[in-house]
């Protein structure tokens, strides 16, 4: 099972959304 790879994925996610966000404001 690749769980590292989801749980890597999601954290990606969460961290783009976060930055693009901040960068939109």
């Amino acid at each position: 099972m690749e769980m590292g790879s989801n749980i890597d994925a999601q954290a990606i996610r969460e961290i783009i959304a976060k930055l693009v966000a901040t960068g939109e404001h």
